[in-house]
């Protein structure tokens, strides 16, 4: 239902084709979406590139236990400018895919031209193209991506790692659940509770 709402104009797709072919887009990949800017500090927390590295390793360690993976391949999506020519510099042994001029368009200043809008429809497209996604998903970018990703694969459910919360879409309900039996705390990561009890899931 997204992919067919969201279907790009001829134009469009002829863009996305062309960007696509002159980065020359391979596979296996994973997507990165790593937003900064407005949503630090009021909607989301920051989170550093090698967190989101550290899952992006996780992956492709484990596709390496089952062929042999010549090129760690990541696309870079992100409204911070600098983040691409950091990442190069500190993960060399990865090659990533990204645009400085998109992650530019991305800034607060910058963000309602029409530039912007092709850049954020480039980076939705190519991190929904992906083999696997590491994002937050507070970010709408992030969740949009994930959603058009379900066209690609029978089932894209483990596909992703959100640094944040679960998957949800704008005003939805939160996640309520109530528990079916009483629970004592084993460690400091865990709480009590007793069945019947309410509680919000955000992880």
């Amino acid at each position: 239902m997204m992919h067919f709402l969201l279907r790009p104009q001829k134009d469009t797709q002829a863009h996305l084709d062309a960007a696509a072919k002159d980065m020359d887009f391979r596979h296996p990949v994973v997507g990165v979406h790593v937003r900064r800017t407005d949503k630090i500090g009021t909607e989301a927390g920051f989170h550093s590139l090698e967190e989101y590295m550290e899952f992006v390793d996780d992956y492709f360690d484990t596709v390496q236990l089952q062929k042999h993976v010549p090129v760690r391949r990541v696309y870079l999506a992100t409204d911070d400018s600098s983040l691409l020519g950091q990442a190069r510099k500190s993960f060399p042994h990865y090659h990533f895919y990204g645009d400085v001029q998109v992650a530019q368009s991305a800034s607060l200043g910058k963000r309602y031209s029409s530039e912007s809008l092709k850049g954020i429809i480039l980076d939705i497209h190519m991190l929904s193209k992906t083999d696997y996604l590491v994002c937050t998903f507070s970010s709408q970018v992030c969740r949009v991506a994930y959603e058009l990703m379900q066209l690609n694969y029978v089932d894209a459910s483990d596909r992703y790692r959100s640094l944040d919360d679960i998957y949800y879409f704008g005003g939805q309900r939160d996640h309520n659940q109530v528990a079916v039996a009483n629970h004592s705390a084993q460690d400091g990561t865990e709480i009590d509770f007793r069945g019947g009890s309410h509680a919000y899931v955000r992880k």
